[in-house]
């Protein structure tokens, strides 16, 4: 008998409790209630202020694939492979910049400890010009210096790219470091 009222509690209890839960979920509906007159109105006259993000630009958006794989790779150095950089950017550089990094590729530099890791952080188009194939990014990058068995340098600093269009695609034409933020 006494087994009994405890399953008998038990499953009230159950049943008390999913009640709640269920009182407690909001309800939402599609219609605007009668009493919100503001709504109503709304949806009869425009539609409602929904922010919209901008249609993706496949053109800006190959700009910036190549300006974050240049400026990782060519900010990125390392006295084991000291023109490494160079040789990985080769792909989407401009004709002229390309034919400058082989100049520095057949003469290497002096051999120092030195490895500078590099991360893209921010971008900021400046400018870009279609009809006349120009354009102007900002990079800004997180770079990580360790210099022999100096502690690790960390700091910020902008790399600007100017790109041409050479066919369908983006080329960087020249590449300015600017200043450590």
């Amino acid at each position: 008998m006494m087994r009994r009222w405890l399953i008998i509690a038990v499953v009230l209890l159950a049943a008390g409790a999913a009640a709640l839960l269920v009182s407690r979920t909001p309800r939402t509906t599609n219609q605007p209630t009668a009493g919100d007159q503001s709504v109503l109105n709304r949806s009869q006259t425009s539609p409602p202020d929904v922010p919209t993000n901008p249609a993706p630009d496949p053109t800006t958006d190959q700009l910036l694939a190549t300006a974050r794989l240049f400026a990782e790779r060519y900010g990125t150095t390392s006295s084991e492979a000291p023109v490494a950089h160079l040789e990985s950017v080769l792909s989407v550089c401009s004709s002229a910049l390309a034919q400058t990094f082989q100049r520095q590729i057949s003469q290497p530099p002096a051999p120092t400890a030195t490895r500078i890791t590099s991360r893209a952080l921010t971008f900021a188009v400046r400018s870009q010009d279609e009809r006349a194939g120009r354009a102007d990014v900002m990079v800004t990058l997180r770079r990580e210096e360790q210099a022999g068995t100096e502690p690790t340098k960390t700091y910020n600093q902008e790399l600007n790219l100017q790109f041409v269009r050479q066919g369908d695609a983006w080329k960087v034409n020249a590449a300015t470091w600017g200043k450590q933020l």
